[in-house]
């Protein structure tokens, strides 16, 4: 499997691996679909504090997260 070059690749990746929606993924860090989407598409950051939510909701690291680490 081809490594993520970006946040939003690496997002998308855990997601699918995940078998989870856009709007199901939203839904649990309690943003709109719309505000997801923009982190999948590199059009935005999360901010540190949706960032450590989504960490936490995956069990990775944000360095994994941020493609700083390939260690989940």
């Amino acid at each position: 499997m081809k490594r993520p070059d970006s946040t939003g690749a690496r997002l998308r990746a855990i997601r699918l691996q995940e078998d989870m929606t856009q709007k199901e993924f939203a839904d649990l860090l309690g943003i709109t679909r719309d505000a997801y989407a923009a982190y999948e598409t590199n059009a935005s950051l999360p901010s540190v504090k949706v960032l450590c939510k989504i960490a936490k909701i995956l069990n990775v690291s944000t360095d994994y997260l941020l493609c700083l680490s390939d260690t989940k």
